[in-house]
């Protein structure tokens, strides 16, 4: 009788241990997730989008109704040019960005711009650097992968000064791009 009762207690006890442990780890998680997303806005504010992107991720995951999470991390890949990590990551990004964004254009845009780069990168091929060149400033909202592009055709064409402002431009909407530090030094050693 004595060890039945101690181990309803017993049960009891791990019930409600484990209700305050989920509890307090869920507060944490939601202050955590908090932190993680001002860090992203504070990187985003000084154009490091590189590093806002994997704040924003973390503030994500940690925080699952974290919205404004998910609005700054859509937007710093859509301005990096890297929208299908977020199509891949988490495929629900719609359904929390649709209320108060114009998802549907942003994606419509992005998508052309997909479809020059494939232009783009069939005329590369082809060894046809101008019209290459034509098409890349022919977008409407160049993202930093674009800028890195059009500053690579430049260098091979052997225009360093022209491929050095696009590495600079890419630099100056994210100043975390390796890719665009590494060209513009050897561009600028050219």
């Amino acid at each position: 009788m004595n060890g039945e009762r101690i181990r309803g207690l017993n049960e009891d006890l791990n019930k409600g241990l484990n209700e305050d442990l989920n509890e307090d780890l869920n507060d944490l998680n939601g202050e955590l997730a908090k932190r993680y997303y001002r860090l992203a806005l504070a990187r985003a504010a000084c154009r490091d989008l590189s590093a806002a992107v994997t704040y924003a991720c973390y503030a994500c995951l940690l925080g699952e109704e974290h919205d404004n999470a998910a609005k700054l991390l859509f937007l710093c890949l859509y301005e990096l040019g890297d929208l299908h990590t977020l199509q891949n990551s988490f495929p629900e990004w719609e359904k929390s960005l649709a209320c108060d964004m114009d998802v549907a254009g942003i994606k419509q845009e992005w998508n052309r711009t997909q479809d020059s780069l494939e232009e783009i990168g069939a005329l590369v091929q082809n060894k046809k650097w101008r019209r290459a060149i034509r098409k890349a400033r022919a977008l409407s909202s160049p993202n930093v992968r674009v800028l890195n592009i059009q500053g690579c055709l430049y260098a091979v064409m052997k225009r360093y000064r022209m491929a050095a402002r696009f590495f600079a431009k890419a630099l100056t909407k994210d100043r975390g791009n390796q890719f665009a530090s590494a060209a513009l030094m050897e561009v600028i050693e050219s």
